[in-house]
C-alpha cells in the first residue's frame, strides 16, 4: 500500500495469469486504487503516514494459439506525512513520491498442461523534485506453472535492479480452487497490497467474495537534493496483513475493498552510493484501500 501501495518493483504472476484466461481479441483494462495508511509511531520518536493512489492502464492480446502478451502503464502518487521523526533529525526525510512505469507480461502455454510467464518491467520511482535520470528501477519475474482441473500452481523468481541495490526473491504462483467456494490466489496486482503474497478467498454468492491474506512490499525511490540524503535513496519496507471484500458486476467491472495493517515496517535513507545514513522501525498501523477495475 507498491503504496499504500503496491509492491513497487514487483509485476508478478497475476498479470500473466489473467492473460492465460482471456479469449481471443484485444482486451483493454484499467484500474484505480486510492489508499490510506494511518499514522504509525516511529521507534526512535515521531510519526508518519501515507495517502495516495495507484493507477494501471493496459491491454492484453493473443499471439497465435498458445501465447498471450500485454502491456501495462503504471502511475502511482504517494503523499508521505512525517511528524518530528527523530531518526531523521526531526525533519521529513522525503515528501511526495511518484512512480511511472511499464510492464510487458508474456504467458505461454506448453504441452502437458505446463506454462510459463515472463514479465519484464521498468519504473521511474522518485521523490517529486528528484531527477529522472537516476530514478530508474528495472528487472523481471519468471514463473513456471502446472495446470490442474481446479486451477494452476507454480514457482517463480524475480530479479530487480533498484537504485544502487539488486534484489532477487522467489515466490509461489497460484490460482487454485479447493471447492466451489474456497480458492487460494496471489493478491490482486491492481490492489493496495501488491501481488507479492497469498490470499485465501471464499465465494459468498451473488458475485461477492471475502478474502484474507498477507503480502510483502518494498519501495525504493530517488530522493531530491534537499533532505538529509541529497540525491540519495529512500526506502519503506513492510509486511501487510489484510481482509478483502470484492464484488463483480456486469461488463467485467469489479470493486474491491481492503482493510489491513502494516507489520515489521522499516524506513531507511541512504546516500547516493547506497550507504546507509539513517534507519528506523515503525509500529503497526491500519491500512485502507479500494480498487475499481474494468476489463473490456
Amino acid at each position: 500500500m507498491r503504496h499504500l501501495p503496491l509492491a513497487v518493483c514487483i509485476a508478478l504472476f497475476p498479470a500473466a495469469q489473467a492473460l492465460a484466461q482471456q479469449p481471443a481479441g484485444l482486451h483493454p483494462f484499467v484500474s484505480v486504487t486510492p489508499v490510506y495508511q494511518f499514522d504509525a509511531e516511529v521507534d526512535s520518536g515521531g510519526e508518519f503516514g501515507v495517502a495516495g493512489a495507484v493507477t494501471r492502464l493496459g491491454v492484453l492480446a493473443p499471439v497465435g494459439q498458445s501465447a498471450r502478451v500485454g502491456v501495462s502503464l503504471n502511475y502511482d502518487y504517494l503523499d508521505y506525512r512525517f511528524d518530528a521523526p527523530a531518526a531523521f533529525g526531526g525533519a521529513a526525510p522525503w515528501d511526495n513520491v511518484e512512480r511511472v512505469g511499464v510492464s510487458l507480461p508474456l504467458f505461454f502455454r506448453g504441452s502437458e498442461r505446463w506454462g510459463w510467464s515472463l514479465t519484464p518491467s521498468a519504473d521511474y520511482f522518485r521523490e517529486k523534485d528528484a531527477g529522472w535520470d537516476d530514478a530508474l528501477s528495472y528487472g523481471a519475474t519468471f514463473a513456471v506453472t502446472r495446470e490442474f482441473a481446479s486451477g494452476r500452481i507454480g514457482l517463480g523468481a524475480g530479479v530487480f535492479s533498484q537504485l544502487e541495490k539488486t534484489r532477487a526473491f522467489p515466490f509461489i504462483a497460484v490460482d487454485y480452487k479447493f471447492s466451489e467456494r474456497w480458492r487460494l490466489t496471489n493478491p490482486l496486482a491492481a490492489g493496495p497490497t501488491g501481488p507479492a503474497g497469498l490470499e485465501l478467498k471464499y465465494a459468498l454468492g451473488s458475485d461477492w467474495e471475502l478474502g484474507a491474506g498477507g503480502a510483502w512490499r518494498s519501495y525504493r525511490f530517488r530522493l531530491d537534493d534537499k533532505g538529509i540524503g541529497p540525491a540519495g535513496v529512500g526506502e519503506e519496507q513492510t509486511v501487510i496483513g489484510f481482509l478483502h471484500l470484492g464484488r463483480s458486476f456486469e461488463r467485467s467491472v469489479t470493486l474491491d475493498f481492503y482493510a489491513g495493517a502494516t507489520f515489521a515496517g522499516e524506513l531507511r535513507v541512504e546516500d547516493s552510493n547506497g550507504n546507509e545514513l539513517a534507519t528506523t522501525d515503525f509500529d503497526p498501523a491500519p491500512l485502507l484501500g479500494v480498487t475499481i477495475s474494468a476489463r473490456f
